[in-house]
C-alpha cells in the first residue's frame, strides 16, 4: 500500500509543479512516473533474493517524494531506450520567471 501511495502522491505533486512550470503539455503522467513504476513495480524479480535492496529503494523513493513535495519545484524524466553508454534525460526547472529545460 505504501509504494501506491508514493505513487500517488508523486503523480499529484509532478502535475502540480509541471503546471507550475508550464511544461504539462510536454510528456504525459505516464512518463513522469515511469522510473518509480519500474523500480517499484517492474523490476520486482530483481528484488525477491535481496529484500534489504527493495526496502532502500522504497525508502528513496520516499526522499524523492519528500523532494517532490517540500523541495524546489523540478521535474526529471528519464526517457527513451538507453543509448550507447548514456540513458536521455530531461530536466525542467524554474529559472527567475519561466521553465527552462
Amino acid at each position: 500500500m505504501q509504494d501506491r501511495e508514493h505513487l500517488f502522491l508523486f503523480e499529484k505533486r509532478g502535475v502540480e509543479i509541471a503546471q507550475q512550470l508550464g511544461v504539462d503539455d510536454r510528456f504525459t503522467v505516464e512518463e513522469l512516473l515511469k522510473p518509480y513504476f519500474g523500480v517499484l513495480y517492474d523490476w520486482l524479480d530483481s528484488y525477491r533474493d535481496n529484500p534489504d535492496l527493495f526496502e532502500s529503494i522504497r525508502t528513496e523513493v520516499g526522499v524523492q517524494l519528500d523532494r517532490a513535495i517540500n523541495g524546489e519545484p523540478a521535474i526529471v524524466l528519464i526517457g527513451g531506450q538507453p543509448r550507447a553508454y548514456h540513458v536521455p534525460v530531461t530536466v525542467y526547472v524554474r529559472t527567475s520567471e519561466t521553465a527552462c529545460r
